[in-house]
């Protein structure tokens, strides 16, 4: 069972057509991946951050040539590299100092990271054919096991923010940069809803369901989960789910 898993979904294009690619990665006390699949099932390829189960070492900087079968077998190359990535706390999605990507024919159609000077020098693309249009994160997902309190970054309105989400005794808070947003008392009674908060000056929805959480807690269900999320006004969505 993996002890952090985060989905995000983005808007990009493939061979020039646009579609929506999902990035999964995972990561459990001996395995740690990053599994991408866009929305037309045209492929569906893992990469380890990894060499090997007991490896010290992360996976170094690689490609692959994918051939997508509702594409009419044109040839996508996949690029990427964790040798240096850095983590914020437990999380199975790098913070800083890596890169994910995918070429078409000399241009860059999907980038993700902060290393695009890096992947320009290896890749050999140079002037504009090397950047396309941005990709746009649609939604974002994490899942949690076996923890009260849990610590995440997401992006709004292209700037990052710590969200710090702690449920427990009863109680469910909310802190975006250290800044307590939100509190939510009696979870017995109010174990679902939902209430605006600022972050950044941007309004964004926060809902929460922690029905199966408060009744584990009280002993009266075997399976214990919750469920919060954040959506703004541009559509995007960033969901954390605990067990």
């Amino acid at each position: 069972m993996p002890q952090n898993l985060i989905t995000s979904t983005y808007q990009t294009h493939l061979c020039n057509s646009p579609t929506q690619l999902t990035l999964t990665w995972s990561k459990a006390l001996f395995s740690h991946t990053l599994t991408l699949f866009p929305s037309d099932n045209s492929f569906s390829t893992t990469i380890s951050l990894y060499p090997s189960t007991f490896s010290f070492f992360r996976t170094r900087a690689g490609s692959k040539s994918i051939h997508l079968t509702h594409h009419h077998y044109q040839k996508i190359k996949l690029h990427w590299d964790f040798t240096r990535a850095e983590f914020a706390g437990n999380s199975a999605e790098p913070d800083s100092s890596f890169y994910v990507a995918i070429t078409f024919s000399s241009r860059l159609e999907f980038f993700l990271g902060d290393l695009r000077d890096e992947l320009t020098r290896r890749v050999g693309v140079t002037g504009p054919r090397c950047y396309s249009a941005e990709s746009t994160l649609l939604s974002r997902r994490e899942h949690v096991f076996g923890r009260t309190t849990y610590v995440t970054r997401a992006q709004f309105m292209r700037s990052k923010h710590e969200i710090e989400i702690d449920c427990g005794g009863g109680v469910l808070k909310v802190k975006v940069n250290g800044v307590t947003s939100l509190v939510v008392k009696r979870l017995a009674w109010k174990f679902r809803g939902n209430e605006r908060i600022m972050i950044s000056g941007v309004e964004v929805e926060f809902y929460w369901d922690v029905f199966n959480w408060v009744n584990k807690s009280s002993g009266n269900s075997k399976s214990g989960g919750a469920m919060v999320f954040l959506c703004s006004k541009s559509g995007m969505v960033v969901a954390f789910g605990r067990k």
